[in-house]
């Protein structure tokens, strides 16, 4: 039986160092509950276990994307009526 490791398993394509400057920083608040205590079940922290409700979540992305992300992702967004 082949197996898949969790880092490969949840591993975030859309996400590349080119869209942040520096170190990604990750929220540790869970999604559910709001506590601040998480543990990592990744490496780089993208993936975390509550400590209080025991539920795993997908953190958000505390880093600033680059300065021009914004811009050279418009063409990607849904148009709207105010577009």
């Amino acid at each position: 039986m082949n197996f898949t490791f969790v880092d490969e398993a949840y591993r975030i394509m859309h996400v590349t160092p080119n869209t942040y400057s520096g170190t990604i920083v990750y929220d540790l608040t869970c999604i559910f509950c709001n506590c601040k205590e998480s543990i990592a079940l990744l490496a780089d922290g993208s993936f975390r276990r509550c400590m209080q409700c025991r539920k795993e979540f997908k953190t958000r992305i505390l880093t600033k994307p680059i300065l021009n992300y914004n811009q050279s992702i418009h063409h990607l967004k849904p148009k709207t009526d105010n577009n």
